[in-house]
């Protein structure tokens, strides 16, 4: 059930740091009940956050956060992130939030 989360909590990113040297850029990691997918490194990083080829879902949180952030900003993918980030960003202008 716990996995690698006690080691994880421990170590922090001395352990995520000996698992990149160990096992490369891409691991599987026992955690939370599940296993989850470790991208770790700054090309694989930058992958994963550009998601240019649209490649990467958002799903994959959300079995951790989706009874605290049900279809929350964070839980969407790609088109209906996009425009949703987008109304959002003009309640956060600078006058908005003076006002």
């Amino acid at each position: 059930m716990v996995g690698h989360l006690l080691d994880y909590i421990r170590f922090g990113t001395e352990f995520g740091r000996e698992r990149y040297d160990r096992y490369g850029p891409v691991t599987w990691m026992g955690a939370f009940g599940t296993r989850i997918a470790v991208i770790a490194g700054p090309e694989a990083t930058q992958r994963v956050f550009t998601n240019a080829d649209k490649a990467f879902s958002q799903a994959g949180w959300r079995f951790l956060i989706d009874r605290f952030f049900h279809r929350g900003l964070m839980l969407l993918d790609i088109d209906e992130h996009k425009m949703h980030r987008r109304i959002m960003q003009h309640a956060f202008t600078r006058d908005r939030l003076a006002g």
